[in-house]
């Protein structure tokens, strides 16, 4: 059987699918699964029977952690082949390590040998959920950093609980804030009229959380996707209406300034501008500001013949 990249092929491998949501929850990756209990399965709802069989599918994993070996993925490759390659060279790379270090040079590791080797743990282990402790980091001597043995690339043994990034870092975890981001975002497109690009993001969002069966946000994603949709519509309509009113005003202007009305044609000018410029019709508005001119400029002209009159 092929090394799965990932919880979901885990399942899929050993008919555990109906399992996935419950992993998806407590944020099980391919680390925290093979440090779980009896009790720890059954206190997620697992069923007595499937309990056995799913700690022995996890005792097939490669050792060390999933989270170390699985960098030396090649980036835009998937599938179990390009994992099962980043296993092998990082237990490579971890026997070169080992054998670099001199007897006795620490960093927390325990010398591998084959399948049956396990990392060492350390007093605390951290458990799945909100109630997860955090394990010390391996911290590496001085003889590991001059000989480059202790490079975080290199690390096959990387304890679950080392991480203290607040981020995410299971997939479904990264997933799940990459989707809130996203929807966040989207909301921000709305509130500056930014409709056509909101409605990407919510789409987006809506496939992550569709992907991570998470139907209550799924719904939610929708709702704003369904009032970014309307939105859309409403501004497209106000945005032909004050066109139409723009145009209106601007004829009337020119029928003013044909009628020597020159204050009245600037006043319609000077409304059908601003129109255009929240509209954003740049073209308009500087078609409007040479008329607005003609029409100064007329009225300058009748000044002046008025001042010549006998």
């Amino acid at each position: 059987m092929s090394v799965p990249g990932s919880i979901e092929e885990f399942c899929q491998q050993h008919g555990f699918e109906q399992y996935l949501p419950i992993m998806h929850e407590n944020e099980i990756d391919l680390d925290v699964l093979r440090d779980l209990s009896k009790d720890d399965w059954k206190e997620m709802g697992i069923a007595a029977n499937h309990i056995q069989p799913l700690m022995s599918a996890a005792k097939t994993l490669p050792p060390g952690s999933y989270r170390t070996w699985g960098k030396n993925v090649p980036a835009g490759t998937t599938g179990a082949n390009a994992v099962a390659s980043a296993v092998k060279q990082a237990m490579h790379q971890q026997t070169h390590s080992q054998q670099a270090s001199p007897p006795g040079g620490g960093g927390g590791f325990v010398r591998m040998s084959g399948q049956d080797a396990k990392p060492a743990k350390p007093e605390t282990m951290a458990r799945f959920g909100s109630n997860a402790q955090k394990a010390a980091k391996p911290t590496p001597t001085p003889n590991d950093v001059q000989k480059g043995s202790s490079k975080l690339s290199g690390v096959l043994l990387e304890d679950i609980g080392a991480s203290k990034v607040s981020r995410p870092t299971t997939e479904f975890g990264v997933k799940q804030e990459l989707a809130k981001e996203l929807m966040v975002k989207g909301q921000e497109c709305v509130s500056k009229k930014r409709f056509q690009e909101a409605l990407k993001k919510f789409e987006e969002a809506e496939a992550l959380f569709q992907g991570l069966n998470d139907t209550k946000m799924v719904m939610e994603a929708n709702t704003k996707k369904s009032q970014a949709q309307l939105q859309l519509k409403m501004y497209a309509q106000e945005q032909e209406a004050n066109e139409n009113r723009a145009k209106t005003l601007v004829m009337n202007g020119l029928k003013a300034l044909k009628n020597d009305q020159c204050d009245e044609a600037t006043d319609c000018f000077i409304s059908a501008e601003k129109m255009y410029t929240e509209s954003g019709n740049h073209a308009a508005k500087q078609e409007i500001v040479r008329m607005k001119q003609q029409a100064e400029a007329r009225k300058e002209e009748l000044a002046r013949a008025k001042n010549t009159m006998p």
